[in-house]
């Protein structure tokens, strides 16, 4: 089953539109996306494209149902960040 509702590598994240992304989630998300919902995917997406320039790797955007907690996973070579906000 896959788990992220959004998932590439870093250099594609980066030359894909946020709209794109946002749409991806969105049309994942099982839920009623609320705009203040929407906001805070675009402004992650933002500030994730802002810092992952200088970084090669994959990156993942995970929403588990079964707990409040939205993740992003980044992975660089062989390290692997988790940035976690709540939902």
């Amino acid at each position: 089953m896959k788990r992220e509702y959004y998932s590439d590598s870093i250099a594609n994240f980066l030359k894909t539109d946020s709209e794109k992304i946002l749409g991806a989630l969105a049309t994942s998300d099982g839920f009623s996306s609320l705009k203040t919902q929407r906001d805070a995917w675009l402004a992650e997406i933002s500030i994730l494209k802002t810092v992952l320039h200088s970084y090669q790797g994959s990156i993942y955007f995970e929403y588990p149902r079964t707990v409040s907690k939205a993740s992003r996973s980044t992975r660089h070579e062989s390290a692997r960040w988790c940035l976690a906000t709540r939902r």
